[in-house]
């Protein structure tokens, strides 16, 4: 494994470990929607970190990399802002939030699929 890996592995670990930690010392009542937003948070986080990996052989590696990335980094950033909203705003119910959830995740996924398989290198 390469320096730099290991180095983007540790930096990782270094953000996944300080976001844990500073959840759960500001965990004050947890309710479901906490808990139902601190999951997706932690897969959209592991996306971005696998997203790079997932590339494989294709057309264009760099390009799809990138591309592929920013999806999984834009994915977070949303799973991030409507985790806030619901920690917020109060009025939002459990299941309008998983509801949310599910739709976004769902889009993200089809579409990170379908950008594997448009980069796929033709055999």
């Amino acid at each position: 494994m390469k320096k730099r890996t290991v180095f983007l592995i540790l930096i990782d670990l270094i953000f996944a470990a300080c976001f844990n930690i500073v959840f759960f010392l500001n965990l004050k009542d947890p309710v479901a929607k906490t808990w139902i937003s601190y999951g997706f948070i932690n897969f959209a986080f592991v996306m971005s970190v696998i997203s790079p990996l997932l590339i494989g052989k294709s057309k264009s590696p760099y390009l799809f990399t990138v591309v592929n990335t920013s999806i999984s980094l834009i994915y977070f950033i949303l799973n991030v802002i409507i985790a806030l909203c619901s920690i917020f705003i109060k009025v939002m119910s459990v299941k309008f939030l998983l509801t949310l959830y599910i739709i976004l995740t769902a889009v993200y996924l089809i579409t990170f699929i379908l950008l594997l398989v448009i980069g796929e290198k033709d055999k």
